[in-house]
């Protein structure tokens, strides 16, 4: 099979993206490990996400599983290991060797916290 389109990240970029997609009718997997991001998957309570005043970050990723898994988004719980482009698709490998194709991709793989390295860091974070 090949995909309309393959995200790879589930934090709340990939999840926005997959259900555009899905709205716009493309055949979309994603791809991650965990949903929901950095932030989302730490946060006791966040209160600056719009339409809540106060959510949990598992309350918000149960929620952003069922707003994708409504839009019948494919999802592999793995992480992306290789991408490469043959002609007009792109092939992607996963860590546990499964192999999916697509005709585009987006990687919204989100970024790593960095330290900041500077004096009493290590004793507050």
């Amino acid at each position: 099979m090949i995909y309309d389109l393959i995200i790879i990240g589930g934090g709340p970029a990939g999840i926005t993206a997959g259900i555009y997609a899905a709205r716009q009718k493309l055949n979309t997997l994603l791809i991650t490990k965990s949903f929901g991001g950095q932030v989302t998957r730490k946060a006791v309570a966040i209160e600056n996400y719009p339409g809540f005043e106060a959510i949990s970050g598992p309350e918000l990723i149960q929620k952003f599983e069922k707003h994708l898994r409504k839009n019948k988004i494919d999802i592999e719980r793995d992480s992306a290991t290789k991408i490469k482009k043959t002609g007009s698709h792109f092939y992607i490998t996963t860590g546990s060797k499964h192999k999916f194709a697509a005709k585009a991709i987006i990687v919204a793989s989100g970024a790593d916290p960095r330290p900041l390295e500077v004096p009493g860091e290590k004793e507050f974070i």
